[in-house]
């Protein structure tokens, strides 16, 4: 039995639909989980390179005749730096010692505090961290109950011994 192609109208339209959009969804979606993975590792880094800073810098430190003490605010920006391309009103800085912790909320509130850190009080011996926390913007999951998370917050650790 012959079939006449003016039945088949609109089946490309119809095809398009059943496979197209979810592919289109899926691609959305995979894009999201790479772009949170970038913040994710961007933040981790920032983590490390403030921590990392703040040690080499910790109290008793001494080049040449000098003291090498460095401030919140520089630690802050130094994290900050690190963190290029995230929004900095969307990224907090905790900095933690033996002495106590500092809480940038957001890092930009830092710049203007002169503290030395870590605080003197602190050991050479001890360790100090910096965590990073980060809310994305908007996100959209297609595959989710919501279609639209508002936000997702992601947070990175990173500890360092006082090397000096």
């Amino acid at each position: 039995m012959a079939r006449s192609r003016h039945n088949e109208k609109g089946s490309v339209l119809v095809e398009f639909v059943l496979g197209g959009i979810p592919v289109i969804l899926l691609t959305l979606s995979v894009l999201q989980v790479c772009l949170c993975m970038w913040y994710y590792h961007t933040i981790e880094m920032a983590a490390a390179e403030g921590s990392r800073y703040a040690s080499t810098k910790g109290p008793g430190c001494h080049y040449t005749t000098s003291s090498c003490a460095v401030t919140v605010a520089a630690v802050a920006a130094r994290v900050a730096s690190a963190s290029a391309g995230l929004q900095p009103a969307l990224l907090k800085v905790t900095l933690t010692s033996t002495a106590g912790s500092i809480i940038c909320t957001p890092v930009t509130a830092c710049y203007s505090n002169s503290a030395t850190w870590p605080p003197a009080s602190a050991a050479n011996d001890s360790v100090i961290g910096v965590t990073t926390f980060y809310s994305t913007p908007v996100i959209l999951a297609p595959f989710s109950a919501n279609w639209i998370i508002n936000s997702v917050t992601l947070s990175a650790n990173s500890q360092q011994k006082l090397i000096f």
